[in-house]
């Protein structure tokens, strides 16, 4: 290991959001991680509401960040763990260059006490592979494959978009806009000065239509995964940084599409229209018209999560993540 200038802190809550813009930028620049997912909005929402807790370990070192919390699990004791681990898309190790992020784990290691193992999710393939060279002469590391994520790229625009869907992707869509601009629908988008609250209280109201809450299927049905996506949108909207699209025919609100952008990436939370309009494709339309608005704005990646089916038509590449178990020797 180099010899390396660093400094940890154990931070409150409050502390740790307080470091968020510098921790935002370092996410942006992490190579192989899902950046948004990877930034404050996501894991300070996971820490307050999925998993809570308020005791952190932030370690820095030339604008790279190892950022950890402790917890207790009945069969393995106190451990350490990412801030997010319901789906284990937050990478704890943030910064450029994989090398000074897990240099910079190894003495936070070192130097915390109490813990008998670790838990890290959201890790790029290289920064995997790397702790496991890295670090197995002081601890036992073990790897496994974590959650994947289906990702589209947005270069070249709207057109550039398309030109990457199949012939038969975009025929469909023309029909669904000539269909849907006949039964008058219409797209509200979120803006800056729009009111959060009243926003979000119209996407329940869509979800609540939904084939997913007609069959008990709706995330938002649960009211840990409810309380996360709002204080995951309310940061997001704060910060100017979320992005969402409702759908509306003579006034009535039909289908949404809600997510949030940091740096250059989208990432998308939900999306869910009304049973009545399902012939009209207004999922669909709702990303496109999304899409149209980020292309507008230079956003050049979309980050569609959890890898399902359908998500292959929009996104051409898999963003593989990585989990690690870390032990004591």
């Amino acid at each position: 290991m180099r010899y390396c200038i660093w400094e940890m802190k154990q931070l409150s809550h409050q502390q740790l959001d307080a470091l968020s813009s510098s921790i935002n930028a370092a996410a942006c620049v992490t190579p192989g991680v899902s950046t948004y997912c990877s930034g404050a909005d996501w894991f300070i929402a996971s820490s307050g509401e999925l998993m809570p807790s308020n005791d952190f370990y932030l370690s820095e070192d030339s604008n790279h960040y190892v950022i950890l919390t402790r917890d207790k699990h009945d069969q393995v004791g106190p451990y350490l763990r990412s801030l997010e681990v319901d789906w284990g898309f937050t990478s704890p190790l943030l910064g450029e260059d994989p090398r000074i992020s897990i240099e910079l784990l190894y003495h936070t290691l070192v130097e915390l006490k109490g813990w008998n193992c670790v838990f890290l999710g959201g890790l790029s393939s290289d920064a995997m592979q790397l702790a496991g060279i890295m670090l197995s002469e002081e601890f036992q590391v073990e790897s496994k494959e974590g959650t994947h994520c289906q990702v589209g790229s947005l270069s070249g625009g709207v057109d550039g978009f398309l030109g990457r869907r199949t012939s038969n992707f975009r025929s469909n869509l023309v029909r669904a806009r000539r269909k849907a601009k006949l039964a008058g629908l219409q797209f509200d988008h979120f803006q800056a000065d729009s009111d959060c609250a009243d926003w979000y209280q119209r996407v329940q109201s869509i979800e609540s239509k939904t084939w997913k809450s007609d069959q008990g299927k709706s995330i938002f049905s649960n009211p840990r995964y409810n309380a996360f996506y709002w204080k995951t949108m309310e940061r997001a909207a704060h910060d100017e940084r979320m992005r969402s699209v409702i759908a509306t025919i003579d006034g009535v609100d039909v289908g949404y599409i809600l997510g949030a952008v940091l740096g250059s990436s989208y990432r998308g939370f939900q999306i869910g229209y009304a049973q009545q309009v399902e012939e009209l494709s207004v999922g669909n339309l709702c990303q496109i018209a999304q899409i149209e608005t980020l292309c507008d704005e230079g956003i050049t990646e979309y980050d569609l999560g959890m890898i399902m089916d359908y998500k292959s038509r929009w996104g051409e590449t898999q963003l593989k993540l990585y989990h690690l178990m870390i032990y004591r020797r």
